[in-house]
């Protein structure tokens, strides 16, 4: 990297962010050469003094995302609704502080494409801003459509001479072949060419489309330094200097065209005349992140729309409260957050302390529990979380995945923040019956706080919020030799990380009842079943109150059949759809309470089970999608 200028991003990070100069001298850098080597670099003046700003080009091709800072300004991958942690610690930090604000926009980010009647271009970022509306750069919708002499935009002809196709991909991330396209419609603004004037456009979607939500735009400009991170599709870009090559090189390592996440932090305008909408930023942007959203990592809420930059001065965006002015006379509704609103959290009465409880002692699921005499032919491991499965795997402080508790154990979902699954052994000949007052629900202190809910949906029905509804059962884990262990086992049941948010007449009829039916017809010499629950992750879910909340639930159970002594295993899926607090209509599958077989369940979850399907009695070994609709528990289906 060029020393001039890694000394001049030291230089700046010296004058605005304290922090930064105490690590850097930590590290044994010569703190004061590297200023006199950066402002020497730049003719004896200090980095990025203010200018008259220059005219706003009226092409895309005299526009450029820019590169600000050479360093701590990296570029990570968005997959699955969630996103990679940068190498630097700090922010590492700050990032996985703010994850759970930021996982629930990436699916309302997209890609804005173009069939030009041969072949399709990306040409920008979109994100939603409104229900059914898209908000993106009027340069990036300039490259299909125009306004007519009224003012109004209309959309171009193709090469066909037919109005270009305008798709918006909400997924087309690394590694992944998924798409989430949707059709534009219409663009509905056009900003006209001026200085005075953001660069903004809104699209219509077509109509019936499901699409993710929109992103809340902030109630106010946000201050100077506050931290943002700018989600969107960088492509390379030819228009930069020559000597920037090194530094994109660095930070995107030959890889464009996919979701990216960019940190980084609000900047002095290092211009004197700038508009009022006008923002700086210096995340990394490249061309393709026309349209990015510029999101508050303080909130989840959208502070700006990207749309420009000049390299090694400033990335530039326009602010929330022109976003807000120009949706408001449209007449279009948005939701608004106000800065630094805070995620909820449950607090301790005053005197009392959290009771922190020692869980390492507990061996959790048992994969062999229900192996007659150490036989392997019943051994059944823990589900495996396949490249299919949305999001990642959630690590614990100590760098390994499973939560292990007494008799069941628990792998969570990092971006949902809920588990893939909860896995249990019953044994119904040892259960003991727990009465009284439930236990409260607590934090597991193994996961990181961030990366579980204990508040935010959870609460009042009448307030449209929602149950926490366990996936291990509570009665489930509730046995052993005396019954101070089955009373351990109830209270780690309500650990927070056993639980998705549902409506309280969901979790109830058949559902509730499946583990007692499996018991009946398990071989009744050992009564011994193992259960396996979670919920099935879409990037369609609904959010409330800051949560996608899942709508479909999916249990398999396995055992020794009574009667013919083979392992049997059973596949459930079950949807809360029809008790959601909305009416909004998902159409996400067919299924209400019904036995479906484990390779569908692997299909819809991105989980494997092993060898389970092969003892699926639902299943005929063919790849045709089998239902068993249950209206009573002898509806069940235990044997071909």
């Amino acid at each position: 990297m060029n020393p001039e200028n890694f000394a001049e991003s030291a230089a700046k990070l010296l004058t605005r962010r304290p922090d930064d100069a105490v690590r850097l001298k930590a590290a044994g850098i010569d703190i004061p050469q590297l200023v006199k080597l950066a402002r020497s670099s730049n003719g004896g003046s200090p980095p990025h003094e203010a200018v008259a700003m220059p005219p706003l080009p009226s092409s895309l091709e005299a526009l450029a995302e820019s590169i600000i800072e050479v360093v701590r300004r990296p570029t990570v991958f968005v997959s699955g609704d969630d996103f990679e942690l940068p190498v630097d610690a700090e922010l590492a930090r700050r990032l996985k502080a703010a994850r759970p604000l930021i996982t629930a926009r990436l699916a309302s980010v997209g890609l804005v494409e173009v069939f030009d009647g041969t072949q399709k271009w990306p040409i920008g970022t979109a994100w939603m801003v409104a229900e059914n509306i898209a908000i993106t750069n009027r340069h990036v919708a300039e490259k299909f459509a125009t306004a007519d002499e009224g003012g109004k935009p209309v959309l171009l002809n193709d090469l066909r001479g037919r109005p270009y196709k305008v798709t918006v991909d909400f997924r087309e991330e690394h590694g992944s072949t998924e798409e989430a396209e949707a059709a534009i419609k219409d663009v509905i603004y056009l900003a006209r060419h001026d200085n005075a004037v953001s660069d903004i456009a809104l699209l219509q979607f077509a109509p019936g489309l499901k699409l993710p939500p929109p992103i809340p735009v902030l109630g106010e400009r946000l201050p100077i330094d506050s931290w943002v991170a700018v989600i969107g599709y960088p492509q390379p870009d030819d228009r930069i200097p020559a000597k920037a090559r090194e530094v994109e090189e660095n930070y995107f390592s030959n890889v464009y065209g996919v979701k990216r996440l960019s940190p980084g932090q609000i900047d002095k305008l290092p211009i004197s005349n700038a508009p009022n909408w006008l923002l700086a930023h210096d995340a990394t942007t490249l061309g393709g992140n026309s349209g990015s959203v510029i999101l508050d990592l303080k909130t989840g809420s959208a502070a700006g729309l990207h749309f420009r930059g000049d390299y090694r001065v400033a990335n530039y965006g326009v602010d929330a409260d022109e976003i807000r002015r120009v949706l408001a006379e449209l007449k279009i509704a948005s939701t608004r957050i106000a800065p630094a609103a805070k995620r909820p959290r449950r607090t301790m009465p005053a005197g009392e302390e959290e009771a922190v409880e020692n869980l390492d002692a507990f061996k959790g699921y048992a994969p062999d529990f229900i192996s007659p005499r150490g036989s392997k032919d019943f051994e059944i491991p823990l589900p495996d979380i396949t490249e299919h499965a949305p999001g990642k795997v959630a690590k614990l402080k100590d760098g390994g995945t499973e939560l292990r508790y007494r008799n069941f154990s628990v792998t969570m979902n990092r971006s949902r923040r809920m588990c893939y699954f909860s896995a249990v052994n019953i044994n119904g000949k040892q259960t003991f019956s727990i009465k009284g007052a439930r236990p409260p629900w607590k934090i597991d202190r193994r996961l990181d706080d961030e990366l579980q809910i204990i508040e935010e949906c959870y609460g009042a029905e009448t307030a449209g919020k929602f149950s926490r509804g366990h996936m291990t059962r509570r009665e489930d884990p509730n046995w052993g030799k005396e019954r101070d262990e089955a009373v351990i086992s109830n209270r780690h049941t309500f650990y927070v990380t056993n639980a998705c948010p549902q409506m309280q007449p969901f979790n109830a009829g058949i559902w509730l009842s499946l583990e007692e039916y499996a018991l009946e017809n398990c071989d009744q010499a050992d009564m011994r079943i193992s259960v396996f629950t979670g919920p099935i992750f879409r990037s369609q879910d609904p959010d409330y109150f800051e949560v996608k909340v899942p709508v479909e639930f999916w249990k398999i159970i396995a055992f020794k059949h009574d009667e013919t002594k083979e392992l049997c295993a059973t596949g459930y899926i079950m949807s809360q759809r029809d008790v959601l607090p909305t009416q909004d209509e998902f159409v996400f599958g067919q299924f209400r309470e019904s036995q479906v077989t484990i390779r569908q369940i692997e299909k819809v979850t991105g989980l494997s089970f092993h060898h389970l399907r092969d003892h699926d009695p639902l299943d005929d070994g063919s790849e045709a999608i089998a239902v068993q609709t249950l209206r009573t528990p002898g509806d069940i289906v235990f044997s071909r």
